[in-house]
């Protein structure tokens, strides 16, 4: 059995984000000595109250350079609302600085926040979205160049670095809560994320 923790940041009203940001790489530190496994980090928009940390990926650079074994997971890049050229390019380079510690954790996000409103991404196409940015982004790590053209991306000829130091991508687990998600894990080989509070065992077993 592994142990980790996982991160939605909240956002504290008797601190600032300043204090908040440097209290958790103190606890990213202090749980890299104490052999903690992994620690999971989410991408929440738009929300003071509930959560400051919209960019995981920068926390998670900062934090790989304050640990020296735990291992950092997205947990998740919401991929909808990313350019996948750019996430692909930004997550390598996280790999690079970690010495090969990432764990991508991918999904929808929750809509919630607004994020499909305040990003002008149409909620209704995020399924597809998400599927044709998966596929760009591990083309990117594993392909020397390539082209792609898909209903929201075109892409002619292009070199993405940096690659991973793992091979051939990331360790990924996707964030299902829905038969057809499900399935794309399944058909992919990814491992699952399950946050326990919102999929709980019956309904796990139905799935």
């Amino acid at each position: 059995m592994k142990f980790g923790y996982f991160y939605e940041m909240q956002g504290a009203s008797d601190r600032s984000d300043n204090v908040l940001y440097q209290e958790h790489l103190d606890q990213f530190r202090l749980a890299d000595e104490l052999g903690y496994d992994c620690l999971w980090l989410a991408e929440l928009h738009f929300q003071r109250a509930y959560s400051v940390l919209p960019a995981p990926l920068l926390l998670a650079a900062a934090a790989s350079q304050v640990t020296k074994r735990i291992r950092l997971g997205m947990g998740i890049s919401v991929l909808p609302i990313n350019q996948p050229l750019r996430l692909a390019e930004e997550l390598a380079t996280l790999d690079i600085l970690s010495n090969g510690r990432v764990d991508w954790g991918i999904g929808r996000g929750h809509p919630m926040t607004g994020i499909y409103d305040h990003f002008n991404i149409d909620i209704d196409q995020s399924k597809a979205l998400f599927r044709e940015h998966l596929d760009i982004i591990r083309l990117a790590w594993t392909e020397e160049e390539f082209s792609f053209k898909g209903k929201f991306n075109t892409i002619d000829s292009v070199k993405v670095v940096p690659k991973p130091v793992q091979k051939p991508t990331l360790p990924t687990f996707v964030s299902a809560f829905s038969p057809d998600t499900f399935d794309l894990a399944g058909e992919y080989g990814f491992n699952l994320f399950l946050p326990a509070q919102v999929m709980p065992l019956e309904q796990l077993k139905q799935a």
